[in-house]
């Protein structure tokens, strides 16, 4: 007889390319999960997966078994989760991958409204700066700086990121207030280390667009290392508005009427799965608590 649980840990297994990667998200020992696969082969017959000492593949038998029982599988599993929660609070755990520049960006207690509401939901955050690998890793959601273009994956815009110049008053005590964008070829720069722009910028204003070159001594691919860098004198930075807001920085507004949009934030999670109710409720949180923190910079 076939087992329908069998079938949803070959999903599981094929998704995460390996038995190691499977029993950590399902928690279950691998001995565990390979006997049951075995199982399986036997119940439908035929062999499912190529295994090696390093690699699993699906045979062309698995390849189409996998494709004609994911999404069901996927369908049952949110049912049941849905079933927990219908009638009661949202309970559940949730893993989400943060970078370190959404994590700058959103600041202190920016989580706090929704694990108030939501007693119920365990929530783990990781700082992760690279792309995460978000089905090995047990990821539900991951919420960075920039989009992903893979159709393995669903992508959701969550908001702009504005950057304005930023300097300690010591600095320009020392060098002077700019007066306009071409006196900042004089000053020094604080560079933010980001390869899709390298340090070419384009930086609107009152007068158009203007190309904007930031090359200086000292660089930083964190919010808070430049903030830091340009409140010891450094030089003249490029900073998230909505970042300074968080806390009191001893630094003033460069130029305020110019300013760079960048790529903006997504929220980013698996397109083969369906998020779990806790995990579309933090979803849900983040869209509004974003689009707030977007309406707010804008208004500044």
């Amino acid at each position: 007889m076939i087992k329908l649980d069998d079938i949803a840990i070959f999903v599981h297994v094929v998704r995460a390319g390996g038995l190691a990667a499977a029993a950590r998200r399902l928690g279950m020992p691998a001995n565990t999960i390979s006997r049951r696969l075995r199982e399986l082969e036997t119940a439908v017959g035929t062999p499912l997966l190529l295994r090696s000492s390093r690699y699993l593949h699906c045979t062309a038998a698995g390849d189409v078994f996998f494709s004609r029982c994911q999404d069901s599988v996927d369908v049952l599993e949110l049912a049941s989760r849905d079933l927990h929660s219908s009638g009661c609070q949202i309970r559940g755990e949730v893993r989400v991958a943060m970078s370190s520049s959404f994590s700058e960006f959103a600041g202190p207690g920016f989580f706090n409204d929704f694990l108030d509401t939501n007693p119920q939901v365990r929530v783990q955050f990781m700082i992760i700066d690279q792309e995460p690998r978000l089905v090995d890793n047990g990821i539900d959601l991951a919420l960075r700086l920039g989009p992903i273009d893979k159709p393995s994956k669903v992508v959701r815009k969550l908001g702009r990121v504005t950057l304005g110049l930023y300097a300690s008053e010591a600095y320009i005590a020392a060098y002077g207030q700019p007066c306009h964008i071409s006196d900042l070829r004089a000053h020094r720069h604080i560079r933010y280390l980001d390869p899709r722009h390298n340090e070419n910028w384009v930086i609107k204003g009152p007068d158009g667009e203007h190309p904007l070159r930031m090359d200086g001594q000292f660089a930083s691919d964190s919010t808070m290392g430049m903030i830091h860098a340009a409140e010891a004198g450094r030089g003249i930075a490029l900073i998230s508005t909505q970042a300074m807001r968080h806390g009191r920085h001893a630094l003033v507004r460069v130029l305020p009427d110019y300013h760079v949009v960048t790529d903006g934030f997504y929220a980013v999670y698996p397109a083969h799965g369906t998020l779990s109710a806790a995990a579309r409720a933090l979803l849900d949180f983040v869209i509004q608590a974003t689009a707030l923190l977007d309406q707010a910079a804008g208004d500044a």
